[in-house]
């Protein structure tokens, strides 16, 4: 067996070697992994006019309906309903003192809070889909092929999935599936 000696010389030269390659490797430059793509808010309508055999969006109606689902999202409320949350909490308060008047008050605060709301939301729900679908009417034939293919409650649907104020494809989430097609799979069909 051969013997290796290692001097204090050899030592401190490989030590800075190392040194040396591990202050390269920490310079080089992070590669960051892409950022993911933007999401298309029009890609439900595209994938359903495409599937209607539909004539595809034009430019002009491309910017008219990103415009209309900009504005809905800015006109969106921001933040939680303070009153809500008040009366919320004097109902949970209300209902730990065992005080039910107190509870029965509050939860006619909060049944009218929910009804503004959703009143408000529905405004604005109807006023979008009637721009969208005005947009939409400048070409007759994507309106006609859309009726046909996913009919009213369809395009219903198809409507809320790029609004930013519907519920499915919301802001920063998945787009939804497309709608289905007349009496195939609908709400309450059953198999």
């Amino acid at each position: 067996m051969t013997k290796i000696k290692f001097g204090w010389k050899n030592l401190v030269l490989y030590f800075v070697a190392l040194c040396l390659c591990v202050c390269a490797l920490m310079a080089q430059p992070q590669q960051r992994p892409p950022a993911p793509p933007q999401r298309d808010s029009l890609a439900g309508l595209k994938h359903a006019l495409t599937e209607a055999g539909a004539p595809a969006l034009s430019t002009q109606q491309e910017q008219q309906l990103m415009q209309l689902i900009e504005t809905a999202r800015e006109n969106r409320p921001k933040g939680p309903n303070e009153n809500m949350e008040a009366a919320r909490r004097a109902y949970d308060n209300a209902i730990i003192a065992g005080n039910l008047a107190a509870a029965n008050a509050q939860v006619s605060i909060i049944a009218q809070q929910v009804s503004t709301e959703a009143s408000t939301h529905l405004q604005a729900e109807a006023k979008f889909k009637i721009e969208a679908l005005n947009v939409l009417k400048g070409n007759s034939n994507q309106m006609t092929a859309l009726a046909q293919r996913f009919g009213t409650a369809g395009l219903s649907h198809l409507l809320n999935s790029f609004d930013g104020i519907g519920k499915p494809g919301g802001p920063g989430g998945p787009p939804p599936p497309p709608p289905p097609p007349n009496g195939e799979g609908g709400p309450g069909d059953r198999p």
